[in-house]
Order: C-alpha cells, then structure tokens, then sequence
C-alpha cells in the first residue's frame, strides 16, 4: 500500500482550499447558526434507518439552503490519482457573537461533473472543546507548517467540569474531529470542506446548548493572525 504523510490544506480567501498559507489580508468569513444541513446526505440515509432510500438521495450535492448557511472551501483539481489513508485534524480558529457554537464539517470528492461524495465528517459543541491533551494529538499532524501543531486525533473529556463557554467576539480555536478516511481521488476531482452548523436528523442540541446557540454569527479566519487549516494524509500532493 502506499505510504501517507499529513499534508495542510488552508481555508483561504475566495472558497480556496490551498497548501499555501494566506497572508494579513486573507480576512476572514462570516456563517450564521442556523442548524439546517443538506436533507438528502449520507447522514440522511444513515439515521433514518434506510426510511429515506439511497436512490432518493444518491452522493451530496449543494446545500439547498441560502448563504451563509454553509461555507465551502475547494482545492484545484488533482492532475494524477490521490491517495488519502488515515485520520484528519481539522483546526477552525473563529469568533461568535454567542457564548455557544456548533461546528459541522463534512470533507468531499468532488467530480468534475460536480457530483460530490462524502469522505468524512465531524462536529463539535464549541463549549465542549477543552482537549485531554495526555490523550490528543497522538497521531502526528503536518510538519514545518504555518499555523503551528494540528490535534489530528483530539479527544475531549465531555465533562461538566471541561466545559467551557465561548467568549463572544474572541477568536477561538476549535479542533474539529474527523473520521478517518481510505480513498482515492481521480485525476480532475477535487477536495471540498463544508462547514455548517446543523445535521439532521443526527446533532440535536440539548436544551442547555439550544437557547445559547439561536442568533449565532461566526467569523472563520483566515488570515496570517488566525490561520484554519486541515491536515490531511496524502500518497500525493493535490494541486494547490
């Protein structure tokens, strides 16, 4: 099988998915709370239990909802076959004007034609990001990259005594885990990071998290202050 090393792909300007970092004014984008998701994914067809058949879905597509419902960030197109095998840190670094944030990620292959297939997926309650770091980060993420260590492996304790609220209009890091992936991308696909705030019938907040959530406005960085990025274990390099 082919070898993987962790590659940094960095959420950029203009829905730019691209290995090079952005600079001062690569600035930042805006995503309401909303808690709506594409209704005919993978999840979808998953926690309904086979209720809404594959045929009536088939792979993800665009979200039917507005902007800023979703953010989306896209590589160039792969010129020869990619090789991806192994686990994926995703680091978000954002402000919210509430004290609470939910953070859905999907990672996609996408084909020319434009028809996209989920690869892997995670979410995260902001005020439950705390990390165990004896038990994070055990996985090695890229190296020598802008933006410093990446928790490709985070684990969180989900206590009462974890918690932590978001501080409004501070930027603040979310390491967003991942499923590990075993894929190979074709030439002339690409790779796609979705970034949203809802997965029904999945993630339901709690009645804690709820009120704290409504009226949420987040801020996704991007700039040489405030870097995002995802690793990802790579045979070989896509195109940036």
């Amino acid at each position: 099988m082919e070898s993987t090393s962790p590659q940094r792909f960095y959420l950029g300007p203009n829905s730019r998915l691209t290995t090079t970092a952005p600079n001062a004014e690569g600035g930042s984008d805006t995503l309401l709370f909303t808690h709506l998701s594409n209704p005919c994914d993978r999840s979808t067809q998953q926690w309904s239990a086979g209720v809404i058949p594959s045929s009536d879905c088939g792979d993800t597509g665009p979200s039917p909802w507005p902007a800023p419902t979703e953010l989306t960030y896209t590589t160039a197109p792969v010129p020869s076959p990619v090789t991806i095998a192994g686990p994926i840190g995703l680091t978000v670094q954002a402000t919210s004007i509430t004290p609470e944030t939910m953070w859905v990620a999907n990672l996609e292959d996408v084909a020319p034609n434009g028809t996209a297939t989920s690869l892997s997926g995670g979410a995260l309650i902001g005020s439950m990001r705390t990390l165990d770091n004896t038990r994070s980060g055990l996985w090695p993420g890229a190296s020598n990259a802008a933006g410093g260590a990446a928790t490709v492996l985070p684990y969180y304790p989900f206590t009462q005594a974890s918690e932590k609220p978001v501080t409004p209009g501070l930027v603040t890091r979310f390491d967003i885990e991942n499923r590990p992936v075993f894929a190979t991308l074709k030439p002339g696909h690409s790779l796609r990071l979705v970034l949203g705030t809802g997965d029904l019938p999945h993630l339901m907040p709690n009645t804690t998290e709820g009120p704290l959530l409504l009226g949420g406005i987040y801020s996704v960085q991007h700039n040489a202050a405030s870097l995002s990025w995802i690793d990802i274990p790579v045979g070989t390099n896509p195109a940036s």
